[in-house]
């Protein structure tokens, strides 16, 4: 191993040579294909035929709405019968023979076909993408341990002890005639249950017994434009949506329905944030719950001297929404167009 000097004549035949020459001294290990710097560390370099390429081709034949984004069912090609999947990136990258149409970067899972891409058609008339089109290519991709969280980060205001402690809190408001006895009890009952506590505004529960669906017929869908909101909520608005989102209730959406957003002021003047679903509402086909009488549920708490009361924590929240309805429920902020995932 010895230092290596380019003849200014062949520097153009190696990749990145102008950010070696910034670097300075350095040393390369042809053999164990290593490279360092100014008597560092070794660094391994890596072989472009190690990271793995396969194309991409579209399934199926698909219609591409103007001014939105489709998710195309697509398939990987592999250069064996032996080759095993691997996840994967693909680029982001205008789609040949097609004006205004572009691929979305997407990560792939590792498998060869039942695979989806975005690709997004940014002109104003429909196009078609036929089938076997070549969207580019996929890498593979290197997979990264999960983070783990530092004892440091692990006290938050949204996971402290204090506001998590929903237990004493319930402890502390027991009646004071309960005996030392009766309050064990009760203590028992209450950790025995207490993965049923929502210990915060967002911890919110998700059946999964039923799905909720909006039937709308075969009524075209209803697109309002976004209405102006006065300069003082808009950004209890915007905080509002990261929320959300952050946490799975809603997710960034491209659909035909929009509705708008409207606050109501709460009796603590804080903001409740609404849709006005009223267009959509009209169109849907109504289901009949009538509830029981009033004086028969009454009657049968005749003889308990016990009661309990349970309010469940954002209760639309824990029924999770059709794929295939999600969209009817979209409504649109000056940040953009997004759907109820529940």
């Amino acid at each position: 191993m010895s230092n290596i000097y380019v003849s200014p004549d062949l520097t153009g035949l190696i990749i990145g040579i102008d950010w070696l020459e910034q670097l300075g001294k350095f040393e390369w290990d042809l053999r164990k294909q290593q490279i360092r710097f100014d008597d560092g560390e070794w660094i391994e370099l890596r072989k472009e035929t190690e990271q793995g390429c396969s194309r991409i081709y579209v399934e199926n034949d698909v219609i591409l709405p103007p001014r939105q984004e489709t998710v195309v069912p697509v398939r990987l090609s592999h250069r064996s019968r032996t080759e095993r999947p691997y996840v994967g990136v693909t680029k982001n990258q205008k789609i040949p023979n097609l004006s205004h149409v572009y691929s979305g970067r997407s990560v792939i899972p590792a498998k060869f076909t039942e695979l989806n891409v975005c690709v997004a058609n940014t002109g104003n008339r429909t196009q078609t993408l036929k089938k076997g089109t070549n969207l580019g290519t996929v890498e593979r991709a290197e997979i990264i341990e999960p983070w783990q969280e530092s004892s440091d980060d692990a006290e938050t205001p949204e996971n402290s002890a204090d506001e998590n402690d929903v237990i004493g809190q319930l402890m502390g408001n027991l009646p004071d005639e309960l005996t030392e006895s009766q309050r064990k009890d009760v203590r028992q009952l209450l950790q025995e249950n207490e993965a049923i506590f929502s210990k915060g505004q967002y911890d919110i529960g998700r059946t999964h017994l039923v799905e909720y669906r909006i039937d709308t017929g075969d009524h075209r869908p209803i697109r309002q434009p976004l209405r102006r909101h006065p300069y003082q909520p808009l950004e209890a608005i915007d905080q509002q949506v990261d929320e959300m989102k952050k946490h799975g209730i809603i997710e960034p959406a491209a659909s035909p329905w929009v509705s708008n957003i409207v606050l109501v002021r709460k009796k603590d003047g804080t903001l409740r944030f609404c849709v006005d679903y009223r267009q959509l509402n009209a169109i849907t086909y109504k289901d009949s719950y009538p509830l029981p009488l009033i004086d028969n549920c009454l009657n049968a708490l005749a003889g308990s001297s016990w009661f309990c009361t349970l309010d469940l924590r954002a209760g639309y929240y824990n029924i999770p929404m059709a794929e295939a309805d999600r969209d009817k429920s979209a409504f649109i902020t000056r940040s953009g167009c997004y759907r109820f995932t529940v």
